[in-house]
């Protein structure tokens, strides 16, 4: 996606998007599989409701966890460009 601009229309969008969602697909049903695959049917409803929660749950915290990091980082970023910003230079104009 690094060559999508603000500029572009959706069928520069489509493909991409299409890729991307074949992926996720192949990716989560062996997931499921792999979570699911071996447990009797009575206890199946229960166990996937109870993996739902979980991978949401855990999507969840992992983006606060990010967008808290982020948030922090851009506050120590932004301190150290102003610090740089008002700093006088020395040396080289009198």
């Amino acid at each position: 996606m690094t060559f999508v601009t603000f500029l572009d229309d959706i069928g520069r969008l489509f493909v991409p998007q299409v890729v991307r969602g074949i992926g996720l697909m192949f990716f989560y049903m062996s997931a499921n599989m792999i979570a699911l695959g071996t447990l009797p049917q009575d206890k199946m409803k229960n166990a996937a409701g109870l993996y739902n929660l979980m991978r949401d749950l855990g999507g969840a915290i992992g983006l606060a966890s990010i967008g808290t990091l982020m948030n922090a980082r851009l506050q120590f970023h932004w301190n150290r460009l102003i610090s740089f910003s008002t700093r006088r230079p020395t040396g080289w104009i009198r």
